[in-house]
């Protein structure tokens, strides 16, 4: 079982490089710190919101640089 070294303290290095604790470092097993993603237990609102907003971000960017396109292959026209 592989555990964490957890300081609930003041850390401070000492002259050798090793760590120090200012109060007693605890063990939490790395099991505890792992969970899993259930993607059912988001909230579908929270998702929508998300994908929205990520969509918007790429549509500007998008519009912009074809819009600079059009105006750039104007330029050359004339």
């Amino acid at each position: 079982m592989q555990v964490l070294p957890i300081c609930s303290g003041d850390m401070t290095t000492l002259a050798d490089g090793s760590l120090a604790c200012s109060t007693q470092w605890q063990l939490l097993p790395v099991d505890q710190l792992l969970t899993t993603f259930d993607p059912l237990s988001m909230d579908p609102t929270v998702l929508a919101a998300a994908f929205g907003s990520g969509f918007i971000a790429v549509a500007t960017f998008q519009c912009a640089g074809l819009a600079a396109g059009a105006v750039l292959k104007s330029i050359r026209k004339m």
